[in-house]
Order: structure tokens, then C-alpha cells, then sequence
């Protein structure tokens, strides 16, 4: 089995840091990864192994195209900082992360066991913010 540690990233934008949740895009539908609504131009990676087969626009979920994944240019390990980022344009109320293995010829044995998501809330930021899991107050 593969290790792969990877930081999902979100950027929420054209929102101020004082929003209530009324200002949330709120909706129970996925936000397009599947669909591609959301465009291989927002998805953006730390590295990739090859942008043509595995590169950020290859993260999408149920799809098997070319190497069937992202895949970073080097292997991971505990002390890697790989990222997939996505952005979403505007602001909304997250409420599921969906991921999925690399299919492998059948083996799906390449997938994340771990993974940090971090989100930022206006795109000319560089301040990121690690969520927690609001019961535990861990990282999640």
C-alpha cells in the first residue's frame, strides 16, 4: 500500500473576514470536482509527476482518465507538504470532502490515509487556516 499525504486546500473568495452564515453559499450538492463545473483551471497543485497524465486535473472523483489521479512529483512522506488547491471563486459552508484512491490497474491500492484541509477566505490572503473537527478540536 501507498502512503500519500496530501493538504486539500480551499480558497474562499470576494468575502470578508466578518461574514455571518446567511452571506454562505449554502447547498447540500456536490460544488462540481465530478462534474467539472469546476474547471481544470482552478485546480492547482504543489507539484506533479506529469501535468499531462497526473497533474491536479486529473483529482476528480469517479473519473478514470490517463494515470487515474494526482500524483506529486516525488513520493511522500512524513515530513512531505503536498497540496491539491481549489478555487471556488466565492464563499461557501463546506459540510463534505470526498476522496478517492488511485484505481492502480485494478489494485486501488494507492489512496491517502491522511489529509489536512486548510482554506483561506479572501484569495489575496496568505494566511491559511487549518479546520478542525469542531467536537475533538482536532486537526482533521
Amino acid at each position: 500500500m501507498s502512503l500519500i499525504y496530501a493538504i486539500f486546500i480551499f480558497i474562499l473568495s470576494n468575502a470578508s473576514s466578518n461574514i455571518i452564515l446567511s452571506d454562505y453559499e449554502q447547498c447540500n450538492a456536490p460544488l462540481g470536482m465530478e462534474s467539472g463545473s469546476i474547471s481544470d483551471s482552478d485546480l492547482t497543485s504543489s507539484s506533479t509527476h506529469d501535468m499531462s497524465s497526473v497533474g491536479p486535473q486529473m483529482a476528480r472523483i469517479r473519473i478514470e482518465l490517463e494515470g487515474g489521479a494526482w500524483c506529486p512529483d516525488k513520493p511522500i512522506g512524513p515530513k512531505s507538504y503536498e497540496y491539491i488547491q481549489i478555487e471556488l471563486h466565492k464563499l461557501y459552508f463546506i459540510n463534505a470532502i470526498e476522496t478517492q484512491g488511485r484505481f492502480d490497474n485494478g489494485q486501488g491500492n494507492e489512496f491517502a490515509e491522511y489529509y489536512q484541509v486548510q482554506y483561506q477566505r479572501e484569495n489575496n490572503s496568505s494566511h491559511w487556516i487549518n479546520y478542525y473537527e469542531k467536537k475533538t478540536n482536532k486537526t482533521v
